[in-house]
């Protein structure tokens, strides 16, 4: 059985490296960017990707403009998008809802909490 690949977007290296010491010897394959464009540019390639975990706040592309390109250029193909994020704004999280983002992990959470996350949607 072939592992479930997540893509995880975080233009924090601090996040990404500790996003992936909490999946490490997981069930999951681990695809990380530190930004946006990167991931849109793979999904675009038609690499398989089964969950993506997606920082909010980033610049150059933030989350929002993320999820509105994948909204836009049919990319979604029913992939459950996890906000990971520091915002705490529930109008902002709301945004991101509307625009197809699935749910939230609020800044800092436990590796239990990711991986419950994950694997309520997988």
């Amino acid at each position: 059985m072939s592992k479930k690949k997540i893509l995880i977007i975080d233009d924090e290296p601090s996040c990404l490296t500790s996003l992936s010491m909490q999946l490490y010897n997981s069930e999951f394959e681990l695809v990380l960017f530190d930004n946006g464009q990167e991931a849109v540019d793979l999904l675009e390639r038609g690499e398989k990707i089964d969950l993506i975990l997606l920082d909010l706040m980033m610049p150059r592309m933030d989350g929002f403009e993320f999820l509105d390109i994948l909204r836009e250029r049919k990319l979604f193909n029913n992939k459950p998008v996890i906000l990971q994020t520091g915002l705490i704004y529930q109008e902002q999280i709301d945004k991101a809802l509307k625009k197809g983002a699935i749910d939230v992990l609020t800044k800092p959470f436990s590796k239990e909490a990711l991986i419950s996350k994950i694997k309520k949607y997988l």
